[in-house]
Formats: C-alpha cells, structure tokens, sequence
C-alpha cells in the first residue's frame, strides 16, 4: 500500500525454461577399446573427469579409458540453465591366452606337442 492508501497490483510473467538432456547409456568395453559418448540438449557440454577423452568440451567426445570410469557430463543450453548426468564405462582386462608345451589336446593327436589354452576371465573376445 503506498503513503496515500492506494493499492497497485502489477502482472509479471515468470517463464521457467526447464533443460532436457540425454547421455549415452552405460556400456562395457574391453581393455584398449574406445566408444564415443554423446550428451544431447545443450550448446555447451563439459566432461569430467578429461582424462580418456579426446575432447572434453565437445558433445560427442572419444572415450578410451584404462580403467572403469564414471563420466560427469555438465550441459548447459542456451539460456545458461544446466543438467548434469553420468555414464559409466566398465573396462573389462583382455583375456589371458596361455600356451603349455607337451599337452594332449582333446583327442587330435598332430597338435599334441603344443596346445593352446584359453583362460577367458571377462566377456572380451579375441579377434
């Protein structure tokens, strides 16, 4: 109310301007592999942590991680509002390939001076 007893009343519109992002979903790679993370809905995009990434300020980085790996992904769109999310990266060790000397392998009698053994510890296959 103002000194001299008048009530003014004002209109004011409040727009909420609401940020919807997507974020590559959790994968699982093998060791010395790569994959492309992709995060959607913004104009800027920051990955945390850098290390793996060839580039952290991009939406659609690289990803080549020695170990396991969570990613935090900052994306703000165009208005400065900003959304995080994370994706997870399990890097699973290639398989172990030993080879014995002398061992009788399954029955096939020519390839019994050496025999291959695979130990497959994780679901990587060799190529």
């Amino acid at each position: 109310m103002s000194a001299d007893g008048c009530v003014t009343m004002k209109t004011v519109t409040v727009t909420v301007d609401e940020i919807a992002i997507s974020v590559t979903a959790n994968t699982t790679i093998c060791e010395g592999e790569s994959m492309q993370l992709t995060a959607t809905g913004g104009t800027i995009y920051n990955w945390s942590p850098t290390t793996g990434l060839s580039d952290p300020s991009i939406a659609n980085p690289i990803a080549t991680p020695t170990t396991t790996t969570t990613y935090m992904v900052t994306v703000t769109n165009a208005t400065g509002c900003s959304e995080e999310s994370a994706v997870t990266i399990t890097v699973n060790p290639n398989p172990i390939l030993l080879i014995s000397e002398n061992t009788f392998c399954g029955g096939i009698e020519e390839l019994s001076s050496f025999c291959m053994i695979a130990h497959f510890s994780n679901s990587c296959c060799i190529s």
